[in-house]
């Protein structure tokens, strides 16, 4: 299976769906996570209207932190 820059969460979910002969997420209740990217013991469920190689929110805030920390947050600066 693949996928590109364009491809959505949504379009990648459908396509494994397809894939392994699974019911669709709204019936099945699947869905994709990620890990948090500070390291905390934290998951998170992406949006399906999300880009697959996107940064979530939770990295494009925790970039902007480290620009003005100057390393990557323990907590916030």
């Amino acid at each position: 299976m693949s996928f590109d820059g364009s491809t959505t969460v949504l379009e990648f979910v459908s396509t494994l769906n397809k894939t392994i002969n699974m019911r669709d997420c709204a019936l099945s209740g699947f869905c994709l996570f990620t890990d948090d990217p500070a390291g905390q013991e934290l998951e998170h469920c992406l949006k399906t209207h999300l880009k697959v190689r996107s940064e979530s929110p939770v990295e494009r805030e925790i970039e902007k932190v480290t620009a003005q920390c100057g390393s990557a947050p323990a907590d916030v600066c």
